[in-house]
C-alpha cells in the first residue's frame, strides 16, 4: 500500500491520489516513508570534509534540517449513510408450510451405482445424424460394442431419412454397404443381424440403380461366409419386393407369450420332461441342421416363395379335382392337404379385400419404371453369373456359391423376383424374351448337374419353372405364342419331359410331406404335376389356335 500511494503521488494529480483510508496508513512511520518521494539530496564538496567544525563545549551539535515538501491534501472519508430496508413480517404458522410441495427424490443412476468412480463410463455414444458418422461408428473397434449396437439400431431410419435429402447418401452409399456387409463384431446377436439386414434393404430401396448391381457383384466376387452371402440374397429379394410396393416384412414372428396360470394345463397333463440324452440328441441335430443350412436367422425369402407357389398350385388343384368326377381317378396334384384345396367364403372375401388394398397401395408408391429397374438392376445381375458358374462347374467343384443351401436360397430369390415382376413386368416383348431366355438357360444348366437332385434344390428348381409357365399363361396369348413358337418351345419341352421322368430317375429324393401352409414347402411331386398340367393347358390352346379351333379354358 505504501508503494502504491507513493507512486500515485508522483504520477497522479493532487485530487486523484490513491487513498486506502485505513488506520495503518496514518502512522508516523508511514508518513516518513512516503516523504522519501519528495526528498531532494545532493552530493557535497570534498573540501567540506576537511574543514569540519567541531562543536563548542556545552553546545549541542547542529543537525541538518530535512526539507519536506508539502503533501497533497488528503481526501476526506465519506460519512457512512444509513440504508432504509423494507421490513416484512413472515408468518410462522404451520398452515403456510402445508402449501410447500417438496421436490421428489431423484432416481438412482445405474451407471453411477458403482462404488469406484473410475469404473463409471461417462463417454456415452450418441446416435449418428450423418451418413459419415454412421460409417465411422460401424467401423468402431471391437471393444466399443455399444457404439456398433447404437449405429445398427439407428441405420435403417437414418438411411430412409437421407434418401430424399441431398446427395449425402449417394456419395457414401458404397462405403456404407461395405461397412454393413463386413461387420463382424456383435453379429452373434439375432437382433443385430436383423438390423443389418434392414439397413441393407433400406440402401437398396433408396438407391436401386447403385445398390442392385453392387450387392450382386459383392455376392459373387466377395470373400464372405455363407451367412453373409445369405444376408445379401435376402436383402436383394426383400428390397425388390419393397420397390414394387409390397408391404412384406423381414422381422421374425414374435414368440407366443407364456399363458396366464389359470390357462395352463393341470400338473398331470403337462408334457413329460425331456431327459438329458434327448436334449443332447436334439441339440446335436439342431447344430447339424444349422451347419448344413448356415443361413441368416430370418429367411423370409423361403416363406414368400412357398406362399407364391401355393397360390399357383391351388387353382390347378381345384381344376383337377373337378376333372376327377369323369375319370374317377385323382391325379398326383391332388395330393395336397385339405387346407390347401378348400377355404371358406369369408376367408376368400377377406383375402380379396386385402389384395385390393395392397394393389391400391402399390399403385400409389411404386415408381413408373419399376419393371425396368427390377430387370436391369436385380434380376439380370443375379441370374447371369449363376448360369455362367453352373456351366463351368464340375462334379468335384467346391465353390462356396455351389453349396446346396446357398443355391436353394439363390433360386428362391430369383423365383420371388419373378413373381414380383408379374405379368405386367413381363408383358413388353423385349423384356419377356430376355427374362425367358435367361431363366431357361439357368434351368437347363441346373438340369445337367447332379446337385439338382438335392432334396432342397429340386423343389426350388421346379418352383422357378412353374412360376415362369404360370406368369406366361397370365400374360395372355401373345406371351404363350412367344414361349411355344418363338424358339423357346424345344427348350421348355425338354425341361417338361425331364420333369415327367423324375419319378423313374436315380438319385431323386423321396417327396416330403406337404403341410398346406405358406410356411411349409411343397413336395417336388406336386410341383412336377403342376408343371405338366400348366404345360398341357398351354399346348392344347396353342394347337387349337394353330388349327383355327376355339378351345375353352
Amino acid at each position: 500500500m505504501i508503494v502504491g500511494v507513493g507512486m500515485s503521488e508522483c504520477v497522479d494529480e493532487p485530487g486523484k491520489v490513491m487513498n486506502f483510508d485505513v488506520e495503518e496508513m496514518e502512522t508516523e512511520e508511514v508518513k516518513d516513508l512516503l516523504a522519501l518521494t519528495t526528498t531532494k539530496d545532493s552530493i557535497g564538496d570534498v573540501d567540506d570534509l576537511k574543514t569540519t567544525s567541531r562543536p563548542v563545549e556545552g553546545q549541542a551539535p547542529s543537525r541538518k534540517r530535512k526539507i519536506v515538501a508539502p503533501r497533497s491534501p488528503k481526501l476526506k472519508r465519506p460519512e457512512p449513510t444509513s440504508k432504509v430496508m423494507a421490513i416484512e413480517e413472515m408468518s410462522t404458522s404451520s398452515d403456510s408450510e402445508d402449501d410447500l410441495v417438496p421436490y421428489a427424490k431423484p432416481g438412482d443412476d445405474p451407471e453411477d451405482s458403482d462404488e469406484d468412480p473410475t469404473l463409471v463410463n461417462r463417454d456415452k455414444p450418441k446416435p449418428p445424424i450423418y451418413i459419415i458418422d454412421l460409417i465411422k461408428q460401424l467401423r468402431s473397434p471391437s471393444d466399443r460394442l455399444d457404439v456398433i449396437s447404437l449405429a445398427l439400431k439407428t441405420a435403417p431410419a437414418l438411411i430412409k431419412r437421407k434418401a430424399s435429402f441431398g446427395t449425402e447418401l449417394s456419395d457414401n452409399i458404397h462405403s456404407l454397404a461395405s461397412a454393413l456387409v463386413n461387420l463382424q463384431d456383435g453379429m452373434s446377436e439375432p437382433e443385430h443381424q436383423q438390423q443389418r439386414l434392414d439397413a441393407l434393404i433400406a440402401c437398396l430401396v433408396a438407391r436401386p440403380e447403385q445398390m442392385g448391381k453392387y450387392l450382386s457383384n459383392t455376392y459373387f466376387d466377395g470373400d464372405f461366409s455363407l451367412s453373409q452371402r445369405s444376408t445379401l440374397l435376402i436383402a436383394i429379394g426383400m428390397g425388390a419386393r419393397q420397390l414394387a410396393g409390397f408391404t412384406d416384412t423381414t422381422t421374425a414372428p414374435e414368440q407366443p407369450l407364456d399363458l396366464f396360470p389359470s390357462q395352463r394345463l393341470p400338473a398331470h397333463l403337462q408334457p413329460k420332461p425331456v431327459t438329458n440324452q434327448q436334449k443332447r440328441q436334439t441339440s446335436t441335430s439342431q447344430k447339424q441342421d444349422q451347419k448344413q443350412k448356415n443361413l441368416a436367422p430370418t429367411n423370409p425369402i423361403s416363406t414368400l416363395t412357398n406362399h407364391a407357389t401355393l397360390s399357383t398350385i391351388r387353382p390347378l388343384a381345384l381344376a383337377a379335382a373337378s376333372a376327377t368326377t369323369e375319370s374317377g381317378r385323382a391325379p398326383d396334384i391332388l395330393k395336397i392337404s385339405h387346407n390347401t384345396r378348400t377355404s371358406s367364403s369369408l376367408t376368400q372375401t377377406r383375402t380379396k379385400q386385402q389384395q385390393q388394398a395392397n394393389e391400391e397401395y402399390r399403385t400409389r408408391t411404386i415408381p413408373k419404371n419399376i419393371h425396368n429397374i427390377l430387370t436391369t438392376n436385380i434380376y439380370n445381375p443375379l441370374i447371369l453369373p449363376l448360369t455362367a458358374l453352373l456351366s463351368h462347374a464340375t462334379t468335384s467343384s467346391s465353390h462356396p456359391l455351389l453349396h446346396p443351401s446357398i443355391i436353394t436360397l439363390h433360386i428362391q430369390t430369383l423365383t420371388l423376383a419373378l413373381h414380383t415382376l408379374g405379368p405386367t413386368g413381363l408383358s413388353p416383348p423385349q423384356t419377356f424374351i430376355a427374362i425367358t431366355h435367361e431363366t431357361l438357360s439357368l434351368l437347363t444348366g441346373l438340369q445337367r448337374t447332379r446337385q439338382v437332385y438335392n432334396p432342397a434344390i429340386l423343389p426350388a428348381t421346379l418352383a422357378l419353372l412353374l412360376a415362369l409357365l404360370d406368369i406366361t399363361a397370365e400374360i395372355g396369348v401373345s406371351a404363350q405364342e412367344r414361349l411355344l413358337g418363338g424358339g423357346f418351345g424345344d427348350r421348355v419341352a425338354e425341361l417338361v419331359r425331364w420333369v415327367g421322368g423324375l419319378e423313374n430317375s436315380r438319385g431323386v429324393p423321396p417327396p416330403e410331406p406337404v403341410t398346406g401352409t405358406a410356411d411349409g414347402g411343397v413336395a417336388w411331386t406336386v410341383l412336377a404335376a403342376g408343371i405338366q398340367v400348366r404345360w398341357y393347358e398351354m399346348g392344347r390352346r396353342f394347337q387349337g389356335r394353330m388349327l383355327g379351333l376355339e378351345v375353352d379354358d
